[in-house]
């Protein structure tokens, strides 16, 4: 997994994503997101100075054998820096965030057997998965048939062969394997990103905060700043996505 790769994923740990970048909700505010020095200051706000701290790990025996399918680990530190008006506000803000960061990192999972679902000649659909307020989980982390593993799309015109798709409404599945050996892995507590992936899906494995900064003397603007740090642990895995079959390759060449 690439830095880049990394750090937008860091961001989507840090809040949604909003036109122009990404914002933290906290209340019925949205606090942006910039990194360093991008952006007019505006408060209140959250910067990141991303990888201020990085190096490689070589990690031991008990980790090759329950993390074998991932190589070239590292370790990063991340400055975050909150910024507002009153101390108040910029505690409530870091408090917000902390917990945020801890839902990723922390996920409570149960697994699901069959339970019926209905077919329209295409798409499988149960009333029973859909999400909802009420609902005794939060989101769906992951669906198999066998070993066979369904690809979560983002829009129910997306959903593609061995693919499923949930709303308010419906879980919806698209499958020609056998629907009754279906497994349903559901997330009763933590967050997963929009695609729902987990952190360690995108091979980020944990994570450590240091104390709270207090750094308000440092601005001369009359305004509070909360600062720590994030440090983390990631790596990339060792094996890639399937290709398609390629049986023939046209070449146009220039004849001079």
């Amino acid at each position: 997994m690439s830095t880049n790769s990394i750090l937008k994923s860091f961001f989507e740990i840090m809040g949604d994503k909003v036109p122009g970048g990404y914002a933290l909700p906290v209340g019925d505010q949205m606090i942006p997101i910039h990194m360093n020095k991008d952006f007019k200051a505006e408060y209140p706000e959250i910067r990141i100075a991303p990888f201020t701290r990085k190096k490689d790990v070589y990690y031991d025996k008990y980790l090759e054998s329950q993390y074998k399918d991932y190589k070239y680990w590292q370790s990063a530190s991340n400055q975050i820096d909150i910024y507002d008006k009153t101390v108040t506000s910029c505690q409530n803000i870091y408090d917000v965030l902390v917990h945020r960061i801890y839902d990723f990192f922390n996920l409570e999972t149960l697994i699901y057997d069959y339970s019926p679902f209905e077919f329209d000649g295409e798409l499988y659909t149960n009333k029973a998965y859909a999400l909802l307020d009420d609902q005794l989980f939060k989101d769906i982390y992951g669906i198999r048939i066998n070993d066979t593993i369904l690809k979560r799309a983002l829009t129910l015109e997306d959903i593609s062969p061995n693919g499923f798709y949930v709303d308010e409404n419906f879980l919806y599945v698209k499958t020609d394997e056998n629907i009754e050996d279906i497994k349903i892995k559901v997330l009763l507590q933590g967050r997963l990103f929009r695609n729902g992936a987990s952190v360690s899906d995108r091979g980020i494995h944990s994570y450590s905060l240091s104390k709270q900064r207090n750094l308000s003397h440092l601005e001369s603007n009359q305004v509070e700043r909360i600062s720590f740090d994030m440090n983390i642990l990631y790596s990339q895995r060792k094996t890639r996505e399937t290709l398609p079959d390629v049986h023939k390759i046209n070449v146009n060449r220039i004849v001079k």
